[in-house]
């Protein structure tokens, strides 16, 4: 009886002992988010990045680390996206990269004149099409976490001449990204795109393979524009909507506290990103303006009307081609 006694002391001691251990061991299970952009460190939506490497282990008391690889130096932005779709990447940036995923996101970046400010796509964000779009992306492995800002309209840089009319575009070989809406938009404004990778617009522009290019202020010195492309014109065709997307898989495996932590954190840092993009676009203006021999043409209201006009048929033909295109053409026009 004895020895009995002695056993459930000793089982009862070494419970004692390890217990506390087996709960510490619990709770310290540390889930590690890795975050893939081609996105450099000194543009605001690298650097935030950079920022939260630091702060998420802090707010979230050691329980999450942030791996952000900058630069392309793990997955260039359209294999991020899909790594984060397969489940095999966590978080990345969403945008125009998400046109293969979602037709409501293939319109949004891609057609002209669509959307016409940060606040209207906003507006946008708050209605039931966006609820559905995001919700549909869930079903193939996205999640829509929180949005990451925006990098600026896109507008017409080229080598050859002021851009006030689109007759102007006559002769020009303009470049635009592979995006549908923007390959549709030089189809509606009779202009001669170029259509080449981000990674060849240097090369292409340099070489004369392409005249100009549609893209935003904030590609200025990545792209050389005042040296290669001293002709811009405001003409902001396009919106590029950025948005933090996260691995659906990964992230309903976390705990409910943790993840509302998580999205609180990417709310505020997306705030901050939109904030420093629109700073750096104004000083990245000035620095153009201020250039010798550059010239910066903004369109007129007549000749910028005659532009949405010549687009509109672009967004007909995207609504005859899915619901959901439909859905979210029509629910942004409803809060313009």
């Amino acid at each position: 009886m004895k020895r009995i006694y002695l056993g459930v002391i000793i089982c009862i001691a070494a419970m004692l002992v390890f217990m506390p251990m087996m709960n510490a061991n619990a709770k310290e299970k540390v889930y590690t988010i890795k975050f893939a952009t081609s996105h450099p460190p000194v543009i605001p939506s690298g650097k935030e990045l950079l920022e939260l490497e630091k702060a998420i282990p802090e707010k979230t008391n050691g329980r999450v680390k942030f791996k952000p690889f900058l630069g392309s130096s793990l997955y260039d932005d359209y294999t991020a996206v899909a790594q984060v779709q397969a489940g095999a990447l966590e978080m990345c940036y969403g945008g125009y990269t998400l046109a293969a995923v979602s037709k409501g996101w293939n319109v949004i970046s891609g057609l002209p004149y669509l959307i016409d400010s940060y606040d209207h796509y906003l507006r946008f964000c708050k209605t039931d099409a966006f609820k559905s779009m995001t919700q549909a992306m869930e079903s193939k492995g996205i999640k829509h976490l929180a949005q990451a800002g925006h990098p600026g309209f896109s507008d017409a840089f080229n080598r050859i001449r002021a851009i006030k009319r689109l007759e102007d575009f006559e002769g020009l070989k303009m470049r635009v990204p592979p995006i549908p809406g923007m390959l549709e938009m030089c189809k509606a404004f009779k202009i001669q795109n170029v259509t080449v990778t981000q990674a060849e617009v240097l090369t292409a522009l340099e070489t004369g393979i392409a005249d100009g290019t549609f893209m935003p202020v904030m590609k200025l010195k990545g792209f050389s524009l005042i040296r290669n492309t001293p002709y811009a014109t405001k003409c902001q065709t396009t919106f590029i909507p950025q948005t933090f997307i996260v691995s659906t898989k990964w992230w309903n495996s976390l705990p409910p506290d943790l993840s509302q932590i998580l999205q609180s954190i990417f709310v505020e840092y997306g705030q901050k990103i939109n904030q420093g993009f629109r700073m750096m676009e104004d000083k990245l203006w000035a620095i153009f303006e201020a250039a010798p021999n550059t010239v910066v043409t903004k369109l007129s209201a007549e000749e910028k009307a005659r532009w949405v006009s010549a687009a509109r048929p672009v967004w007909e033909q995207e609504k005859a081609k899915s619901k959901e295109a439909r859905m979210v053409i029509e629910a942004i026009e409803a809060v313009r």
